[in-house]
């Protein structure tokens, strides 16, 4: 729904919908620093001529050049003067110089451009600056003699090759510090640096032993060396990965290296002049074209990384041109372009053709053929624009909006049903002006367009916007709109630095050159409140938006009732939002859609299969033959997705000796060697939709030894080989020679009864012979049995070895392993409760209490209370006194008692009663005499009757009792 045409502005790349570059300026150029002559020359890709000579200062000897991502700058590092020279490719102006260290030989550009990291060969040292502000951020000591270096696909890492120290320093980017250094082989000369596409292997150039080393980034170790041509220096791999090229300036010739296998392919004679000494070298956007500098001759060559030739034999550029580092800018997106529609999506394909996939009720998706630079989609129709700026549209035509127009456009957009674009004029200063056609309902597609210049034009629903180029230096890059504006569509965010626009279906949205978001109009589901932070590029559909941060990170916002706005994990370089399904394409190509409403395959799910991770096994020295192929997981929608023809390779791990991947898909071939082979393979089709799969492969020898069995036992797992709760017993069984051709016995057994030993045997079958293997399950679940016991359940106070206490624990399944009871103390009057313990030989364990009663001893009653076995006689309502003596079991005085409780209960009066007359009265209460003497005083009931008294001493069990009568 919008336009993509954009432009880089301080340091902000906004991404366009075209081949190579940006569409007002889609030309690349080649920057070659020539150390002899203090220049650097611009080489015209499209026509491989020198388009301009950029002189540097005095003394600069430039050996290094890095264009960034957008092609906007070009960073050289000048080493006679320590510095770096940033200039403008539009202008050929030198920006500003930023001084780094000594000797600085060559630069690298982050995948985002907001850093760049030069090598200063004399200082030991890398040097880090912020490409926003051109002003250097951290200085990293790395190995001596630093030279080549090249940055992670993610931006994480930068490797250094240290030719002096013979080793590479790994740089963590976050922390501009070293995080690993991985030694080289003695007089390695490591001179350049290479990162595939995945970022899964680095290849380290080594001119003084002719070789190059493979190194595992995700472990920093290395996996191989191997031998290359005499003096390797510039080295790179293709945009594919399949394949690293090294120029070779002793032996004037080009490694061709298998970056699958880590050999040497092939070596390619790169002719007349001879002795031409080839120092750097980079590819282009595409990697259709390598370019090589040869340093001794002032010459720069093209070669064909598809047929390894030489195409262009000599470019004559200044005197001793080194180049080292990535002369040519390599955008991410370099490879291809998407856009997507209401129920469709398209895509520019490496060669420039489109392809077109999802709804074609209106032939929407059959693309014409030819070569386009530019791709826009609406509801149901799309337009591109050709490389000589005219434009055909397909799809639905009901109001026009596929009807070509007349006149040379810059750049497309594409609306609900209507289409803008911006027009190449007579000169440069007039281009941009606008032309609209389709439905004009809303007058967003009027006959004559809003007067002015403009950079970008976006189109929604029913309303455009553009970034205007013309008016005051107060009003360019500013935003203009028209059409509905019902929802407020149309009145833009105010200022005039603003670097991109895009509009969905009734709102707008535009990125400042600070990197910030502004939205406005439609403002229901959060259209318009954009996350907060910086970004590189926007884009909007019906009724979200996303944008791309610096990171690469994707984020949405707005509807998602279809999953539009659940971003994948990993990082994008550019955004294709549909209106129920959206899309993004990743490094080199790769693209992936998501949303559920994809009925009509508009967002094709693909798998690699086969599905099962698990392949084989194969006997050594027996043929192999497997075919992989891309599956659609959605095959049964309204319009299939036809699987354009894909491409198989090796992206992780080894395949068996003698065995091969086809690029169609065939694992094939002899494997010679036993043994156990992990690796994961990637298809990617035509359109960009990638799927992998980790698989593994077992090549077996002669199979003389029978299936491996292992029992897997499952159940609470108790001691000494007992279990204490249900057991379940599974099997592994595994051959690794051969096929397990039976098995008996080997399902899921359950034990649930308990058994002092059940067996369970499970046998197995293969080439190698039968094996069985039992498990043997002991079984207890229950806890012993406790009958504890108290010898004297009354021991008097402090009495020692007259009572014991004992476990009385029994188990007849597992048996006891253990039994105890707590000693029984007599310190303490009262009742005192022990808890005995038994464990058995399973591990269950039995807790019970028991309890007994620590007594003191007791001597009375005395004076006036006779007995037991008496009558007392009292008056009524006197007070009697009780009088005794508490003792320990050694006869000493118990001093401690603090009360005592008389209870009174009503007893029968015998015939005749002896008369005992009371003392005087004494205190009422419980008194301590002392030395073991107590007494209570009571006072009797005021009617005449006869009782039983209770006297309950403080140990809770010590009672005695006397009988009275009341008179």
């Amino acid at each position: 729904m919008t336009g993509n045409f954009g432009k880089y502005v301080c340091g902000f790349l906004v991404l366009l919908a075209t081949l190579a570059g940006q569409a007002a300026s889609a030309q690349q150029y080649a920057f070659i620093p020539n150390v002899g002559s203090n220049t650097v020359s611009k080489i015209d890709l499209s026509t491989n001529a020198v388009v301009s000579t950029i002189t540097l200062p005095a003394g600069s000897s430039p050996q290094g050049a890095a264009v960034n991502p957008s092609g906007t700058l070009v960073y050289v590092t000048r080493t006679g003067a320590a510095n770096v020279a940033v200039i403008n490719t539009a202008t050929n102006a030198i920006v500003t110089n930023i001084v780094v260290g000594t000797s600085p030989r060559s630069a690298a550009v982050s995948p985002d451009g907001t850093r760049v990291y030069v090598t200063n060969y004399g200082s030991n040292t890398v040097t880090v600056i912020n490409a926003l502000t051109n002003t250097v951020v951290s200085t990293v000591t790395v190995g001596t003699g630093p030279l080549g270096l090249a940055i992670t696909p993610s931006g994480s890492f930068v490797y250094v090759a240290n030719r002096d120290a013979n080793s590479v320093s790994v740089i963590n980017t976050t922390t501009n510090t070293v995080a690993s250094t991985i030694a080289l082989a003695a007089g390695a000369g490591p001179w350049d640096i290479a990162i595939n596409a995945s970022g899964s292997l680095v290849y380290v150039a080594n001119d003084a032993n002719d070789t190059v080393t493979a190194i595992n980034p995700a472990t920093n170790t290395i996996i191989s060396s191997f031998a290359v041509g005499d003096g390797p220096g510039g080295i790179a791999f293709t945009p594919n990965g399949a394949y690293a090229y090294t120029v070779n300036y002793g032996g004037n010739n080009v490694s061709v290296v298998n970056a699958v296998t880590n050999t040497l392919h092939s070596t390619l004679a790169i002719g007349t002049p001879n002795n031409s000494g080839p120092w750097g070298m980079s590819f282009n956007a595409t990697g259709t074209a390598m370019y090589m500098t040869r340093s001794a001759s002032a010459r720069l060559s093209v070669i064909s990384p598809a047929t390894n030739t030489v195409t262009t034999a000599s470019i004559a550029v200044g005197t001793t041109p080194y180049a080292m580092g990535a002369f040519i800018a390599r955008p991410n997106y370099g490879q291809g372009a998407l856009v997507s529609g209401n129920y469709h999506t398209c895509r520019l394909r490496t060669n420039g053709t489109a392809a077109c996939w999802g709804r074609n009720d209106d032939g929407q998706t059959n693309a014409p053929a030819g070569v386009f630079k530019q791709l826009v989609a609406g509801n149901n129709h799309t337009c591109g624009l050709r490389t000589n700026g005219a434009v055909e549209c397909w799809g639905n035509n009901t109001y026009g909006q596929s009807t070509n127009p007349t006149g040379t456009f810059i750049s497309l957009a594409g609306g609900y049903r209507h289409n803008c674009g911006m027009l190449a004029n007579a000169t440069a200063a007039s281009n941009g002006t606008l032309k609209c056609w389709g439905d004009n309902a809303e007058g967003q597609a009027p006959a004559v367009a809003p007067a002015g210049t403009n950079t970008q034009v976006s189109a929604g629903s029913s309303h455009n916007c553009s970034l205007r180029f013309d008016g005051t230096a107060a009003q360019i890059g500013s935003i203009r709109c028209w059409g509905n504006s019902a929802l407020g569509q149309t009145t833009p965010a105010t200022g005039a630095d603003f670097v991109q626009v895009v509009s969905g279906s009734s709102f707008s949205c535009g990125l400042r050159r600070a990197g910030t978001i502004a939205c406005w109009g439609d403002a229901t589901s959060g259209k318009t409140t954009p996350p907060s932070g910086q970004f590189t590029q926007i884009a909007a559909s019906g009724l979200y938006a996303c944008g791309l941060r610096f990171n690469g990170d994707m984020v949405c916002w707005g509807d998602n009732t279809y999953g539009q706005t659940t971003v994948p994990t990993g990082k994008f370089v550019q955004l294709a939002p549909g209106r129920f399904h959206n899309c993004g394409m990743r490094d080199y190509g790769v693209v992936q859609c998501w949303g559920s409403y994809n009925v009509y395959n508009q967002a094709p799910q693909l798998s690699l299969l086969p599905s099962s991770a698990v392949l084989g096994p194969v006997a050594r020295n027996s043929p192999f033959n497997l075919s992989l192929s891309l599956s659609v997981a959605n095959p049964g929608v309204k319009t299939p997705y036809p699987v354009p023809t894909p491409a198989f390779g090796l992206i992780a791990g080894a395949l068996p000796t003698g065995v091969t991947l086809s690029a169609s898909g065939v694992l094939s071939g002899t494997p010679t060697l036993a043994g156990s082979y992990s690796f994961t393979i990637q298809a990617e089709d035509a359109n960009g939709f990638v799927a992998q799969r980790a698989y593994s492969l077992v090549v077996t020898s002669p199979d003389t030894t029978a299936p491996v069995i292992t029992p897997v036992i499952t159940g609470l797992a108790g001691t000494n080989g007992w279990y204490r709760g249900n057991v379940t017993v599974n099997w592994t069984v595994t051959d690794p020679d051969s096929q397990v051709t039976s098995t008996v016995g080997c399902g899921t057994t359950l034990i649930t009864t308990e058994t002092a030993g059940t067996g369970v045997t499970c046998t197995a079958t293969s080439a190698g012979g039968t094996s069985n293997a039992t498990a043997t399950i002991k079984l207890d679940k229950t806890a012993p049995t406790l009958v504890p016991t108290i010898s004297d359940k009354r021991p008097l106070f402090n009495s020692t070895g007259t009572t014991a206490s004992a476990a009385g624990a029994t188990d007849s399944l597992s048996g006891l392993a253990s039994q105890s009871c707590p000693p029984v103390a007599t310190n303490v009057a009262g009742t005192i409760r022990l808890n005995c313990t038994a464990t058995d030989n399973a591990g269950n364990v039995a807790i019970k209490p028991v309890s007994y009663i620590v007594i003191y001893a007791f001597v009375g009653f005395t004076d006036t209370v006779v007995n037991p076995g008496y009558f007392n006689s009292a008056g009524l309502n006197q007070p009697i006194t009780f009088k005794w003596r508490s003792l320990d079991a050694n006869g000493a005085p118990v001093t401690t008692l603090t009360s005592a409780v008389i209870t009174s209960a009503a007893y029968a009066c015998p015939a005749s009663i002896k008369n005992v007359t009371p003392t005087s009265a004494e205190p009422l209460g419980f008194q301590n005499l002392g030395n073991g003497y107590y007494e209570y005083t009571w006072t009797t009931p005021a009617s005449a009757s006869c009782a039983k008294l209770t006297l309950t001493l403080q140990d809770g069990d010590h009672i005695h009792t006397a009988l009275f009568s009341f008179q």
